[in-house]
């Protein structure tokens, strides 16, 4: 077997011998092209291989602080309140359940003992309640409207409140009047 397999490479080399040489002159070139390129590039390369280990620590700190954390007790509370919550929520829901059920049960029962008279004067009290809301807002719009004037100085409130000179002499005149009341009927 080992003299088949000698021949057959010999013959191989024989037929394609310059495709052979040709092939191992190439493997020689592209070896030594890669060698000038490690050879050049030395300090590049040790500096990725730097990075690379600092990448591989750091992942490795932050898969270990993320395994405290999924694996730490904080976690481990939050997932026990969970299913105490759930537990709880199960426990208290078809009583609650039965609560609603019960209420739209009365709620049905009370709205088919209504008549039509009933249901218009529902309607009508509700109908009044919505004019009396409207009111209401025009009122109020009234009052800021008042207010404004009254703030801007208009009219003669906002004249009286709002100048302090006027102010003023009408509060000394009126205390005047508290010490001499004789002096609205008599005039000097």
């Amino acid at each position: 077997m080992m003299y088949e397999l000698l021949q057959n490479f010999h013959s191989f080399i024989e037929e394609d011998g310059d495709e052979m040489r040709s092939l191992l002159h190439a493997s020689s070139s592209a070896m030594r092209q890669l060698d000038g390129v490690f050879t050049r590039n030395a300090d590049n390369i040790d500096h990725i291989i730097e990075n690379v280990e600092t990448i591989t620590n750091d992942g490795s700190e932050i898969a270990a602080g993320a395994n405290r954390l999924v694996n730490g007790p904080q976690m481990n509370r939050i997932v026990s309140n969970v299913d105490h919550t759930t537990a709880s929520i199960a426990r208290d829901i078809d009583p609650i359940l039965a609560d609603a059920r019960s209420i739209a049960d009365q709620a049905d029962t009370l709205l088919g003992t209504i008549g039509p008279q009933q249901q218009e004067e529902i309607q009508r009290v509700i109908h009044n309640g919505d004019e009396l809301v409207a009111r209401a807002n025009d009122l109020t719009e009234d009052a800021d409207a008042i207010v404004s004037h009254i703030r801007e100085g208009r009219g003669t409130v906002g004249a009286i409140l709002m100048e302090e000179e006027l102010y003023d002499d009408i509060q000394e005149m009126v205390r005047d009047l508290k010490h001499n009341p004789w002096k609205l009927f008599w005039r000097e």
